[in-house]
């Protein structure tokens, strides 16, 4: 009877130390979760509320003298916005109808527009976009953690060619 008492307090014992070795590993792991997650801080945080600015904040407008040309005539199309502060920007001018002609230099803020030179009807309504792309990237002072933003601002203007 005494063998029986004996083994089952040994069995008690390791039961309890593996327990232990359990919850102090567990401890340990988290612990290291912990210590590693908060080793840098960005310093320019996209997020932040200085630089918050959600797809469609360039404030995006497209400029130009007239509207309503001749077949044949020129003009010029000139885009504006607001980039927030430590944004590099892209500009794209797109002929979607196409039968128009833009500028080949279409990456500037101002081009010109020539509309075509005949008609298939009285009036041809023309579609032009301009896109303008943010990119914006905050490195943190260590040089480990880096986040980017990207705001995009799409804006048509219509163009009507008119034969009379």
């Amino acid at each position: 009877m005494e063998k029986t008492m004996t083994r089952i307090s040994l069995l008690q014992i390791s039961f309890a130390r593996t327990g232990l070795l359990s919850k102090l590993s567990l401890l340990f792991l988290l612990l290291l979760v912990w210590v590693g997650c908060g080793g840098s801080s960005v310093s320019n945080t996209v997020g932040s509320e200085e630089n918050t600015s959600s797809s469609g904040g360039l404030n995006v407008q497209i400029e130009t003298d007239h509207t309503t040309v001749s077949p044949g005539e020129t003009i010029d199309l000139a885009v504006t916005f607001d980039p927030p502060v430590n944004t590099q920007i892209r500009i794209a001018w797109l002929n979607v109808t196409g039968y128009g002609k833009l500028a080949d230099q279409n990456t500037l803020p101002k081009v010109s527009w020539t509309a075509p030179k005949e008609l298939n009807s009285l009036e041809s309504i023309e579609v032009v976009h301009v896109i303008v792309t943010g990119v914006k990237r905050a490195v943190s002072e260590d040089g480990l953690d880096a986040r980017t933003q990207i705001l995009t601002e799409t804006k048509t203007v219509l163009l009507t060619v008119t034969g009379l």
